[in-house]
């Protein structure tokens, strides 16, 4: 016992365990990761063929920024083979590269909230209300939800009972949803 091919196992066969379990780890990272962007790359695939073709990601791009020279340097970089179609693959590629950017330049989550937090709350206030909620599913995510859905989803994490959104329960909402997590 303890022993591999005639010599003790010890400190060896403790790295190759570790070793696997770290590589079993970072394989469900990624699976997970995978996922993640999966559900984002399906929310923008309307017609369900695999990928998005220029022309809505252009538009798509184009609620988000202003200038029309970084939508098309975005593009250009998510259609990796210049097919006019950004394929799933594409995407996550993209997605993992941003990602580790973000990560390298050690952007704060919780600043990023604050500045999603603040491109929602239209009107200033301090709070997202579920009409400014909606507008943002129906007219930058394109998503067809109901205003009760949305209530729903607000009420569901709203702490307070106040019918809206307040920074901290936005926080939530996108933990809940795998956009922002707070390490």
């Amino acid at each position: 016992r303890g022993r591999a091919g005639g010599r003790s196992c010890g400190t060896v066969c403790l790295s190759q365990a570790l070793a696997d379990l770290e590589a079993g780890e970072s394989q469900a990272l990624r699976d997970r990761q995978r996922g993640h962007w999966r559900r984002i790359f399906d929310l923008f695939d309307d017609d369900k063929q695999g990928s998005i073709d220029r022309a809505e990601l252009h538009a798509l791009l184009s609620k988000f920024v202003d200038a029309p020279s970084v939508v098309e340097a975005v593009i250009a970089h998510l259609d990796a083979n210049g097919d006019g179609l950004v394929t799933f693959d594409e995407f996550f590629d993209f997605a993992l590269k941003l990602q580790s950017y973000l990560d390298s330049a050690h952007a704060d989550p919780a600043e990023l909230a604050a500045e999603m937090f603040a491109l929602i709350d239209r009107d200033a206030s301090g709070t997202i209300t579920v009409h400014e909620m909606h507008a943002v599913v129906a007219e930058m995510l394109g998503q067809d939800l109901s205003v009760e859905d949305v209530f729903t989803v607000i009420q569901d994490i709203d702490e307070d009972g106040n019918g809206e959104l307040d920074l901290a329960e936005f926080a939530i909402l996108l933990d809940r949803f795998g956009i922002y997590t707070e390490e």
